[in-house]
């Protein structure tokens, strides 16, 4: 049993980080990196059973061979919450896991941005372990029927850092299609119990998916005050501030927040002179929205908000409303022999 470990910068003709050769392994909350080996550069399994759960495994490299990270040669292999990153397999197969017949139960698992041999190669059997699914796994290279293929950028890995916890880990950034979509049965069971692999507590309901747990929180909005000093007709600018200041926000995580327009109530509203576009639009700090009202009147509702950090959004979206006031009478201001008429209401 390996746990709360890092296994780092050995070589090897075959498995360069652990070799695996009959038994039974038990690798957990650890950290496999920058070994190598001319075939199986992390780790080598031969016809044993490996057991891998919330562990990283990034950085490891095949010279001269297949299974960057990891490769198997008959045997079993189980995989949970755990991510396997940046690995290569040079003149081989299987960057990240390559599989020499044997069988591969994974779950909740990243195999992204393998170098070179791509993220996947071999023969035998693949499983989803029950009761995950095939989008509770995610590759950035190659199709399978046991995974959902997303881009590097998707996935959006940070690099292996201290992140907290005994060994480094690999983050999962903003806007990670990792966060919030993994199995939370098999998060929850053993033998990951419901912690990552720094020992953060993972959500119950929606985990990320690998060794990082990213729970963060949405930010939330719930009131805006009244804006004042509009005109009927006539442009209104709306700054980030003005807007943020009558806003009753928070987050939890004490992140950026920017205002994301949901949709607009009356009149026209742009950002630098285009229409904004409903649930896309966002306002962040410095900038400015200009709200040209149809007509005038008390707390007019102008557009909907909604507060957004990156990757949550708040949870219902809040009207902004604006005091419009309305034009009366008209003005005269006389040059030579030209007359304008200004703030005229026909």
């Amino acid at each position: 049993n390996i746990s709360n470990s890092s296994v780092s910068g050995n070589t090897a003709s075959t498995g360069g980080g652990i070799s695996n050769y009959y038994g039974i392994l038990n690798i957990s909350n650890s950290t496999i990196s920058g070994n190598s080996a001319n075939y199986a550069g992390g780790i080598s399994n031969y016809y044993g059973t490996l057991n891998i759960s919330n562990s990283t495994i990034s950085g490891n490299s095949a010279t001269n061979g297949s299974g960057g990270g990891i490769s198997g040669y008959y045997g079993t292999l189980n995989i949970s919450n755990s991510t396997i990153s940046g690995n290569s397999a040079t003149n081989g197969y299987g960057g990240g896991i390559y599989r020499y017949y044997g069988t591969l139960n994974i779950a909740n698992t990243i195999i992204a941005n393998s170098t070179s041999g791509g993220d996947y190669a071999g023969t035998g059997t693949v499983n989803v372990t029950s009761p995950s699914t095939a989008a509770n796994n995610l590759v950035s290279q190659g199709t399978f029927s046991w995974a959902n293929t997303k881009t590097s950028a998707e996935i959006n890995l940070g690099p292996l850092a201290n992140n907290g916890g005994p060994t480094q880990t690999l983050a999962l950034l903003n806007g990670s299609a990792a966060i919030a979509t993994g199995n939370a049965t098999i998060s929850s069971a053993a033998p990951v119990n419901g912690l990552d692999q720094r020992g953060v507590t993972r959500s119950s309901t929606a985990p990320s998916i690998g060794a990082f747990e990213n729970n963060i929180t949405a930010p939330t909005l719930t009131t805006i005050s009244t804006l004042t000093g509009a005109t009927e007709s006539a442009p209104y600018t709306i700054t980030y501030a003005a807007l943020a200041a009558a806003a009753n926000e928070s987050d939890a995580e004490g992140d950026s927040i920017s205002l994301r327009i949901e949709a607009v109530s009356t009149g026209t509203l742009t950002k630098n002179g285009v229409a904004v576009v409903a649930g896309t639009t966002l306002l962040s700090a410095g900038e400015t929205l200009v709200w040209i009202p149809a007509n005038n009147g008390s707390a007019l509702n102008a557009f909907t908000i909604k507060a957004y950090d990156g990757v949550l959004a708040s949870a219902t979206a809040v009207q902004v409303k604006v005091d419009v006031a309305a034009v009366t009478g008209f003005n005269f201001a006389t040059s030579n022999s030209t007359i304008t008429i200004t703030g005229y209401t026909g």
